[in-house]
């Protein structure tokens, strides 16, 4: 008489549950025609004011995210120095410590920078339309498709594996989280920073500013496929060795889906609510299955 385990019934479902949640997914870019480009956009649309100021904002916009690590880097240096430096034990205590500030500064710099835009270039970055429905049904989004950029993760991992049979460390913020679960506070603040404040940087640097240039530039299609292509790419990590194709591939994917819906909702509030619905459910996966 076969003998099934706990763990095997565990794992089905979660492959059963998986595979009808991508079903349903799959189902929804359809009938809603998410790849079905608009028309395209007449020539260089851009004034020479708007295509100069919007071309600088992108640079700045870059510099400020850039900027913001190497402050937090800096900050946290000089704190691990001093004479509190013993507040915090690990390596990556300080690590997610730098991360949490860099990620603080870097919100407070990009939405100063937004602030100061003309109001026609505002537009270009953020959409015509915003609100909390927008972040809401941005956020649905996000869950729903969390299965599908998931199970392109694992397709890619397993070709990677027998491409690559060497070792495949998880992504860099993984990672980090699981490190620092001894430190309450630390990593409660951190997986409310990953949640909430990393989908409004990324998503304001990435479908914000760069697509909004691109889109002046290029059709809407192909403005779409280039900020993925920059997204997924931006995430690339000498530490992460062949695991970097997995990530790629998935973050590539994801992008797609969020460059589709700031494009669909006329709203970077939209893209940001997908990021944090699936940046969410990434921590629920995290907590039911325990971190190693």
């Amino acid at each position: 008489m076969m003998t099934v385990s706990l763990e095997s019934i565990v794992n089905v479902w979660w492959i059963l549950g998986f595979a009808l949640w991508t079903f349903f997914s799959f189902y929804v870019v359809r009938k809603y025609e998410w790849f079905h480009p608009t028309d395209p956009p007449e020539f260089f649309p851009f004034s020479a004011r708007q295509f100069f100021v919007i071309g600088a904002a992108l640079f700045f916009a870059a510099a400020v995210y850039f900027a913001s690590f190497l402050l937090a880097h800096t900050l946290t240096s000089a704190l691990r120095a001093s004479p509190v430096g013993g507040i915090l034990s690990s390596y990556k205590d300080w690590v997610a410590l730098d991360q949490i500030i860099g990620i603080a500064v870097g919100c407070g710099g990009l939405t100063l920078l937004v602030s100061l835009l003309p109001a026609d270039l505002v537009a270009i970055v953020t959409g015509t339309s915003s609100g909390i429905r927008k972040w809401a049904r941005g956020f649905g989004y996000g869950v729903l498709f969390f299965p599908l950029v998931t199970i392109t993760c694992w397709i890619v991992s397993l070709v990677s594996t027998v491409i690559s049979p060497g070792e495949h460390p998880p992504q860099l913020a993984v990672d980090l989280v699981a490190g620092i679960v001894g430190t309450s506070w630390l990593f409660w603040t951190m997986v409310g920073f990953i949640v909430f404040l990393v989908p409004y940087v990324e998503e304001m640097l990435f479908r914000g500013f760069l697509q909004g240039f691109l889109g002046g530039l290029v059709h809407p299609l192909l403005s779409t496929l280039l900020t993925a292509a920059a997204f997924a790419f931006f995430h690339y990590s000498p530490l992460q060795k062949a695991s970097n194709l997995e990530i790629i591939v998935a973050l590539f994917v994801f992008s797609l889906l969020a460059s589709r819906l700031r494009l669909k909702e006329n709203s970077v509030i939209a893209s940001v609510g997908m990021h944090a619905g699936f940046n969410a459910t990434s921590m629920v996966v995290f907590f039911l299955q325990g971190p190693s």
